[in-house]
C-alpha cells in the first residue's frame, strides 16, 4: 500500500485558533465536553465548546467556557446554575445528569472580547434565558449544513 505524501506550508501559530466574533448576543450550540478538576480546588467542572451562529443560522466562530460546579452556599454557586436554567438542564433541587448531556444543547449567550496571554479570545459573559427575553426558544439549523460566512457576523440584542 502507497502512503499518501502530504507537502505544504504550516503556521504552527494558528493550532487551536478560533475566529474571534465581535462583542454581541447570539445563539450558541453545545458541539463538545471536556471533563475535569480546576487546579486549585479540584473542584469538579466541565469545559463546553460552543458553536456560534450568526442571524442567518451560519456557524461563525467557536467559543470555549467553563462550568464550574460550586457546591451550595458558596459564591459562585448561582453561576452554573443560571447556565443550566438557560441551556434546558436540571438546576433546582436534587440535580442527578451526565456532563453529556451538555452535547447539542443550545442557548442565547452574550459574548465579549478580551485579551488573554497577548491574544484576543471570546468569553461568554453572560447565558441568557429565553423566557426572560419574552421569545421563543430557538433552535439553530444543524451544522451539517452550515457554510462558514467570510467575514460579517450578525448579532441579536
Amino acid at each position: 500500500m502507497e502512503m499518501a505524501r502530504v507537502q505544504m506550508s504550516a503556521n504552527k501559530g494558528e493550532i487551536n485558533s478560533f475566529t474571534v466574533v465581535p462583542e454581541g448576543t447570539y445563539f450558541v450550540k453545545i458541539k463538545q465536553v471536556k471533563d475535569g478538576f480546576t487546579r486549585e480546588s479540584q473542584t469538579q467542572k466541565v469545559d463546553l465548546l460552543m458553536q456560534v451562529y450568526d442571524n442567518d443560522d451560519k456557524v461563525i466562530g467557536n467559543v470555549w467556557t467553563t462550568l464550574t460546579f460550586i457546591p451550595e452556599g458558596q459564591k459562585g454557586h448561582g453561576m452554573w446554575l443560571h447556565a443550566n436554567h438557560a441551556l434546558g438542564l436540571p438546576y433546582d433541587g436534587e440535580l442527578d445528569y451526565e456532563t453529556s448531556d451538555y452535547v447539542g444543547k443550545n442557548s442565547q449567550v452574550k459574548i465579549t472580547v478580551e485579551t488573554f496571554e497577548g491574544k484576543k479570545r471570546n468569553r461568554v459573559a453572560e447565558w441568557l434565558i429565553t423566557e426572560d427575553l419574552g421569545a421563543e426558544p430557538r433552535t439553530p439549523a444543524p451544522a451539517e449544513k452550515q457554510t462558514r460566512p467570510k467575514a460579517t457576523a450578525g448579532t441579536r440584542g
